[in-house]
């Protein structure tokens, strides 16, 4: 009878993961939160926390509750934090890859486009490890162009401050190892 039970739960959990990655529907997970935040923020501006959840759910089929998008905007830090978490890396090969303070290229546009378009430069022992480095360039242009300019003007001010935190936190790190 156990090795029976056993098997329903498993058949049971089998069809609830399964309704779960087929199902149509979206519902708030850990990590929506963080990524709409931006967006969240920006939109808080004009919209309350109820509108901003019923656009996502009925545009979207995204369930967030306007206590969680309350919630979120009582609490900024932790989500800009993830947030730059996610983007830093991108930050850093583009960086590495022109040589260019990532102060510069966050605040303009301009300078960013403009690195964007050269050719990068990009240390490689053979051309395989050049190819895969001029890959993660790629996709390290596109993540800034996407994440970083695809934000709102009114995000991105409340966001750069976090995600140059981070440089300055990971540079005094560097020192104290150096001494």
């Amino acid at each position: 009878m156990l090795r029976t039970m056993e098997e329903g739960f498993a058949r049971i959990g089998s069809d609830l993961m399964q309704y779960a990655t087929e199902s149509a529907e979206f519902s708030a997970s850990r990590g929506v939160v963080s990524e709409l935040f931006p967006y969240i923020y920006a939109a808080s501006r004009t919209m309350s926390s109820r509108a901003i959840s019923r656009w996502l759910e009925e545009q979207q089929q995204i369930k967030l509750s306007a206590v969680t998008i309350s919630k979120a905007l009582r609490e900024p830090s932790k989500h800009w934090i993830a947030y730059t978490d996610e983007l830093e890396p991108s930050v850093r090969i583009f960086e590495e890859a022109f040589g260019i303070d990532p102060e510069t290229f966050l605040r303009d546009y301009r300078v960013f486009d403009h690195f964007a378009d050269k050719p990068a430069m990009i240390s490689a022992g053979n051309q395989e490890e050049a190819e895969i480095g001029l890959t993660e360039v790629r996709h390290a242009v596109e993540s800034i162009r996407q994440n970083w300019y695809g934000l709102p003007d009114t995000a991105r001010k409340e966001c750069i401050g976090y995600l140059l935190a981070d440089e300055s936190e990971e540079e005094k790190a560097d020192e104290n190892k150096a001494e």
